[in-house]
């Protein structure tokens, strides 16, 4: 399971400035369709791309297929609306229907779940909707300790 160390005393921004490496425009249609939270029919757990990697550093996630799998997975259950049958949708499309790049492969499944398991698990609901953009001067520590993350949890 990829979990990378990031310098925990390093500040959001100085992360995010190693780690971002799409742009928004460059995500497929039915990816932003699902996954955007500015789309209308996206499902819970939705997020924009710049949380999304924020959420990847804070949970120490790299950006391998499984780790992919994990913060989707994780933002969908910490949603406080995500149902089975969102977690299912968004199999389904991830694993037959996602351009190739962006595909879910079954073994990444597993870590798919147990990113939902730890999203749900966590006291603090709705991280998605959280804006990282005013957070981004705090140090990775802070945040981990002030949203409750673990990277116990993430391995």
């Amino acid at each position: 399971m990829p979990v990378t160390q990031f310098n925990a005393a390093d500040c959001l921004r100085n992360q995010l400035m190693d780690f971002s490496v799409d742009s928004a425009t460059s995500i497929p249609w039915l990816v932003r369709l699902l996954e955007n939270s500015q789309s209308p029919v996206a499902l819970p757990g939705s997020i924009s791309l710049f949380n999304h990697d924020c959420l990847h550093i804070l949970l120490g996630r790299d950006r391998s297929p499984e780790s992919e799998a994990y913060v989707i997975g994780f933002t969908m259950g910490n949603d406080v609306r995500c149902q089975s049958i969102h977690l299912w949708i968004f199999k389904i499309f991830a694993l037959f229907f996602y351009p190739e790049k962006y595909r879910l492969r079954w073994s990444d499944l597993g870590e798919f779940d147990r990113g939902v398991a730890h999203g749900r698990h966590l006291d603090i609901k709705n991280l998605n909707q959280i804006n990282f953009s005013h957070l981004q001067d705090h140090s990775i520590f802070e945040l981990r300790k002030q949203f409750q993350l673990s990277l116990m949890c993430a391995q």
